[in-house]
């Protein structure tokens, strides 16, 4: 048990990331974070007054709950993480489905 925990925490197998990135993606689609309140964490905007990557979290939820444009106004930096994320997730499922056979 205390190996998977470690496996999943530090993301260093395939099943892991997969694990982790399906919890991720549930959470997204399930829970609509607009209606939460959650607090502002980030270092770059209390350093340097801006943060390149704010609203990302409200961009991502609400591409994953199907509202697009919605997505855009919050961040644009989603025209490059929606791409990414499927590819890990596409390139460890095919690693965990080969490995099993």
């Amino acid at each position: 048990m205390k190996k998977l925990f470690i496996e999943c925490i530090s993301l260093s197998t395939s099943p892991a990331r997969l694990a982790v990135l399906f919890a991720a993606l549930l959470f997204l689609c399930l829970v609509d974070l607009s209606r939460l309140h959650i607090p502002d964490l980030c270092i770059w905007e209390k350093i340097f007054g801006f943060c390149p990557a704010e609203g990302t979290l409200h961009s991502l939820n609400a591409f994953f709950r199907g509202n697009f444009s919605q997505s855009l106004r919050y961040n644009l930096n989603i025209l490059v993480i929606v791409p990414v994320l499927l590819f890990m997730i596409v390139k460890d499922a095919l690693a965990v489905f080969r490995f099993r056979k």
